[in-house]
């Protein structure tokens, strides 16, 4: 389940390359060099990949000005053939690239790639090539993947790029005395439409749409999103595998028992106070999203008296 995981964080957030480079001894040589990187906001998903791989190294990108904090855990040549060696049955959208990887390790028959015969090096670079070649949208085939194994390489991508919200639907205007209500969301975002569809289909619920582009060179992005009762059962599915958002999942989870067990349904004042409570909870998980989606509905609690 663990390697079924990392496949799933890879598929999402990992990069495959092989670099050619220069090295300078007497005289300026050739070489190459396999490099596998995960990027992410949350260093405790990087934590784990260090964790359960035993290999590779985590470091912070330089801080900038009002953004969040990003790392990377990257690993190299041996390193990084044995992490794609043990994720590759379970890899979808990045299977090719690592079958790519695996091809130019096997050049090298294991050793440092400065040693590999000049006769090599034409392969190598063919292998340059085709990995630059390989950023297009490819049909995914998961047909021959188990269900387990499926779940863990969904809950993999939910760990890298999911979110968990619970946000306050505000009654309608043409309504003013109205009550609003608590919603669960569930969401995944990722440039890879394939990956979304697959994510999808493993859970068999969920809508898929094209994000707004701030600018038109952006790269277009997509986002799966289910509410409430289909979030339910998406945390009841993903939760078994989560490594990083059991928390999130599990206060989730415990907003839907709120509504199950209030018999007066979701708008009695007492289920309000409750789901406020969640909703901090959940808040300060996400403390570096907007608080406008999940805003107190009375504003800041009162002070006592």
């Amino acid at each position: 389940a663990d390697a079924a995981w990392l496949a799933g964080i890879f598929d999402g957030d990992g990069s495959v390359s092989i670099l050619l480079g220069k090295r300078k001894s007497r005289e300026y040589k050739p070489f190459f060099n396999l490099q596998i990187v995960v990027v992410s906001t949350c260093q405790s998903v990087l934590n784990h990949i260090r964790s359960c791989t035993g290999v590779g190294a985590i470091y912070q990108r330089p801080p900038v000005e009002g953004q969040r904090s990003v790392y990377t855990w990257h690993a190299t040549d041996k390193s990084a053939e044995f992490v794609l060696q043990a994720i590759r049955p379970y890899a979808l959208t990045k299977a090719e690239r690592i079958d790519v990887a695996l091809a130019f390790r096997k050049l090298g028959q294991g050793k440092p790639f400065t040693k590999i015969p000049t006769e090599r090096w034409e392969s190598a670079s063919s292998l340059v090539m085709r990995m630059q070649g390989l950023n297009s949208d490819e049909p995914i085939d998961s047909a021959s993947t188990p269900t387990d194994e499926r779940l863990a390489w969904a809950s993999g991508l939910f760990d890298a790029e999911g979110s968990v919200s619970l946000c306050f639907d505000r009654p309608h205007p043409s309504r003013p005395y109205g009550r609003g209500n608590y919603v669960l969301i569930l969401g995944v975002v990722n440039t890879h439409l394939a990956t979304l569809s697959h994510f999808a289909s493993i859970l068999g619920f969920g809508r898929i749409r094209e994000k707004p582009r701030s600018v038109a060179e952006q790269k277009p992005a997509f986002s799966w999103v289910c509410i409430d009762h289909h979030a339910e059962e998406a945390i009841r599915l993903l939760q078994p595998y989560s490594q990083v958002k059991q928390e999130h999942m599990r206060l989730a989870s415990k907003f839907r028992e709120l509504v199950a067990n209030t018999p007066g349904g979701r708008r009695t004042d007492e289920f309000l106070l409750q789901a406020d409570e969640v909703a901090d909870a959940i808040r300060a998980l996400n403390a570096y999203r907007s608080n406008k989606a999940t805003a107190r509905r009375f504003g800041p609690k009162p002070a006592d008296v």
